[in-house]
């Protein structure tokens, strides 16, 4: 009798085992090689390219200012942001080491130091200062994008088309700064080249555990819908009207911040349920899952295009806050379903990620 109990106990407890867990052990490995080819290395290669005509257009500039110069200027920085915003959160491996993300992309300021850091480059923009490795060892406040949408956007962004005084330096740190960029972006796209170059660091890139390499990639779309909410939406949106902080959005001088939410939403959504995407790792089993994530993220961007522009006026009128709010809405079931319900559904467990803790 004890025998058949124990028996039976035994077989209770691996009936429980496999219930617990995935009906079919995910192949990570396979998954990881195609993730890093199909959508984490096309993002910074087409980014890549996109720096590479800034920096053209900022020497074509330099050589000979003009108002067709300056519209060319600022239709590269556009296309960089464009791209920029389909690759900030791929933060494992090459644009997490050497500050790469905040010399990119100093935002949001942890305190108000870029115009002063600015106005200091302007004051001294000496050619050993602006020459490309020096620069790169300057402040991540001067280094990127926010600092040039100030020169292309801000208030005397024009004076680089007089013969003031101003002119020469401003120039002289479009070009550093489109230089630096560009710089920055060719190293990720190589990096990111030389990790699918051998097969066994696209399997499990930057860790010995193709599982931990798995997770740790997810965790990045996480950190992106976490800045999504609470930085790019929340953040200038405020708890009240009063309490709104416009200025706080992300490239709002340039009129960009809510395109920039609807592309991070796209890139997640591609990285997500696209072509090679997490959701290839849910089991057939599982297609309502896989319907439910798409559905969540058709009605987030929904939403941002039911949002007024441009987002810094929309989060200080009472009728756009409501769009605003319900984008929110939107972002943080689009959040809650893909922390909550993914995770087990595809056998990988979440850790802290790089904004816990960060009151920004």
């Amino acid at each position: 009798m004890i025998r058949g109990l124990v028996s039976r106990i035994a077989l209770l407890a691996s009936w429980l085992g496999v219930m617990a867990a995935p009906a079919q052990a995910a192949d990570f490995a396979g998954f990881n090689a195609a993730y890093a080819r199909d959508v984490v290395a096309p993002a910074f290669k087409a980014l890549a390219g996109e720096t590479k005509k800034l920096a053209e257009a900022a020497d074509d500039f330099g050589a000979q200012p003009s108002q067709d110069g300056f519209a060319a200027l600022r239709v590269a920085y556009d296309a960089v942001s464009d791209a920029w915003m389909q690759a900030q959160f791929f933060r494992l491996g090459p644009l997490g080491a050497q500050q790469r993300s905040e010399r990119f992309e100093y935002w949001p300021e942890k305190r108000p130091i870029i115009d002063k850091q600015l106005a200091g480059l302007l004051a001294n923009a000496k050619p050993d200062s602006l020459d490309l490795e020096k620069f790169a060892q300057a402040s991540v406040a001067v280094q990127g994008l926010p600092a040039l949408e100030r020169l292309l956007y801000g208030d005397t962004a024009r004076q680089v088309l007089s013969a003031g005084p101003e002119q020469k330096a401003r120039i002289a740190v479009i070009k550093a700064i489109a230089h630096n960029l560009d710089r920055l972006a060719q190293q990720l796209a190589a990096e990111w080249e030389k990790v699918l170059s051998d097969p066994k660091t696209a399997a499990s890139p930057f860790t010995q555990d193709p599982n931990e390499a798995a997770a740790q990639l997810y965790a990045g779309l996480m950190t992106g819908l976490q800045i999504v909410s609470d930085q790019k939406i929340a953040g200038p949106r405020g708890p009240t009207i009063d309490k709104a902080k416009p200025k706080s959005a992300e490239q709002w001088r340039a009129g960009r911040s809510l395109k920039n939410i609807k592309l991070n939403l796209q890139g997640l959504r591609e990285a997500t349920v696209g072509k090679s995407g997490f959701a290839t790792l849910l089991g057939a089993d599982q297609a309502a899952l896989k319907t439910e994530i798409s559905t969540a993220f058709d009605a987030a961007l929904a939403a941002a295009d039911a949002a007024p522009e441009p987002l810094d006026a929309a989060v200080t009128d009472a009728e756009g806050r409501k769009k605003v709010g319900a984008l929110l809405v939107a972002v943080n079931h689009l959040r809650d379903l893909m922390k909550q319900k993914v995770p087990p559904a595809i056998g990988i467990s979440l850790g802290f990620n790089e904004l816990d803790g960060d009151g920004s």
